[in-house]
């Protein structure tokens, strides 16, 4: 109700995910179902992770929320 999906994406120095948006997105669709790629792809240094070393999803949703979006994402 009134949020969206979108992908956050570690990736390698010296890549861009506006660059390479296309054949990430190629990979999703390979791999979920239909209604399950993300329309939006956001490039993220690194998650946020816990003591535990697991992501925190609360945080990265608002990293997530502070991202505009680019050209191309639908």
């Amino acid at each position: 109700y009134g949020e969206e999906v979108a992908a956050a994406v570690v990736m390698k120095p010296g890549f861009s995910v506006v660059e390479h948006r296309p054949a990430l997105l190629e990979h999703c669709r390979k791999r979920l179902s239909p209604g399950a790629v993300p329309p939006r792809l956001v490039g993220v240094k690194e998650f946020p992770l816990g003591s535990t070393g697991k992501v925190l999803g609360r945080a990265l949703k608002d990293t997530l929320l502070g991202v505009p979006a680019t050209a191309g994402e639908a």
